[in-house]
């Protein structure tokens, strides 16, 4: 669960190495860029499936090479989550951008790819996973103040360690809108529709009787770990289709942003997604505050809703501070909700989420006059999370306090 001393070294070495190598690789006159973020936690848990409060870990390396039009960058995520056993997760990404299109042209033409790894602690390894993708993008400025921008984008991600029916192939296409208005009000609207596809053995329940335990699908069976050791590593739908499962979902978003004083501002986020098709054939078992990643907290699953505030306070100094808050509910379509040992609820039911949350954040430059073309950042946070579900595992609340340092160049 947690990242230890060997995680800690592990982590800080791999962003110093890698570090000392890109700037080695790179020839004078070049654009290189580094961010190095470590985020340690201290975090509160409690619920209906037991918990110790403890302590967590995030921490991030983006690097970034930009000459002309192209864009090469590394980039590391490492965390660990509040539950009993090896919840740690560690995700490499890679990728590259070609701007097609002069710099100044009212119109740009993207072309990029991404890679992925991605290798979590022995609670759930089972969910490892390898992804490549591509995308096309297009942005247009017609007119001072408005931009527009669509494009496409396809993902395929391969499970080994799985037998569930996981391996997927994902197209995304989105078309937004940018409006800044003379009244300080900026006006952001985006649509997204996507289809995802699902390959590989198709496991169906081992029984559709109520109140029997739903199996773990891998080469190892149910994950090690004290609390979630009753909990399959892999849930699978109350119902499945015949054949191959292929998903849809049409999501859209609608942001405004408001500059009321002098470097504060306030925005209003809405967004919404509606999901159609087949089912997911399976679903991971996350630990608890692990949201919104849109591979094993499967955006194909479930139709959601969710409103976000925030209002920020910036300073001449580059300091600024955010408060905000959201909601968020998540109907699965097929998930069916488990109790505390992992089992079927006697009356079927499907999960359902509502999630409050909260948070208090700041950026604090720390020598800002004598770090030159480096910087230092404090960043202290308080967040709350309340999620209320009907499956056991996922109804908690939790306090996290969170001082965090950020190095860059």
């Amino acid at each position: 669960m947690k990242l230890g001393r060997t995680h800690l070294a592990s982590a800080a070495g791999t962003a110093a190495l890698t570090a000392v190598l890109l700037a080695a690789a790179f020839p004078a006159g070049a654009q290189p860029a580094f961010d190095i973020a470590l985020d340690p936690t201290l975090a509160t848990l409690s619920g209906r499936v037991p918990r110790a409060d403890d302590r967590t870990f995030a921490g991030q390396l983006d690097a970034e090479y930009q000459a002309g039009g192209l864009r090469l960058w590394y980039a590391l995520d490492a965390a660990s989550y509040l539950d009993e056993g090896d919840w740690a997760t560690w995700l490499h990404g890679v990728g590259a951008t070609a701007r097609l299109l002069p710099k100044h042209s009212k119109a740009r033409l993207y072309l990029g790819a991404t890679g992925a790894l991605r290798r979590n602690g022995s609670s759930w390894s089972e969910a490892d996973y390898e992804s490549l993708g591509a995308f096309a993008n297009v942005e247009l400025k017609p007119t001072t103040g408005l931009t527009l921008r669509g494009g496409y984008r396809f993902d395929t991600r391969r499970f080994a360690r799985l037998t569930a029916g996981l391996d997927q192939r994902e197209h995304d296409g989105f078309l937004s809108l940018h409006a800044n208005l003379p009244s300080r009000t900026t006006l952001i609207g985006e649509l997204h529709l996507g289809t995802k596809s699902y390959q590989g053995e198709t496991v169906a329940p081992a029984a559709d009787t109520p109140g029997q335990p739903m199996p773990a699908a891998g080469s190892g069976g149910r994950g090690a770990g004290g609390t979630q050791g009753q909990r399959p590593t892999v849930v699978l739908p109350a119902h499945l289709s015949a054949g191959s499962a292929r998903a849809g979902r049409a999501n859209w978003m609608l942001r405004v942003a408001q500059s009321l004083f002098d470097r504060t501002g306030l925005s209003l986020q809405y967004s919404q997604r509606l999901t159609s098709g087949d089912v997911p054939p399976a679903l991971i078992s996350t630990p608890a505050l692990f949201f919104d990643d849109g591979v094993y907290d499967d955006p194909f699953a479930s139709d959601a809703l969710r409103l976000r505030a925030n209002l920020k306070q910036a300073f001449a100094s580059g300091a600024w501070v955010e408060a905000s808050g959201a909601w968020t509910r998540k109907d699965y379509r097929a998930a069916p909700a488990l109790d505390a040992e992992g089992t079927a609820l006697p009356d079927g039911a499907l999960r359902a989420d509502r999630v409050w949350q909260a948070s208090l954040a700041a950026v604090l430059p720390i020598f800002a006059g004598r770090t030159g073309a480096w910087s230092l950042e404090l960043q202290p946070a308080w967040r709350w999370t309340r999620s209320r579900s009907n499956d056991a595992y996922y109804d908690y609340s939790s306090h996290a306090v969170t001082l965090g340092m950020s190095f860059s160049y």
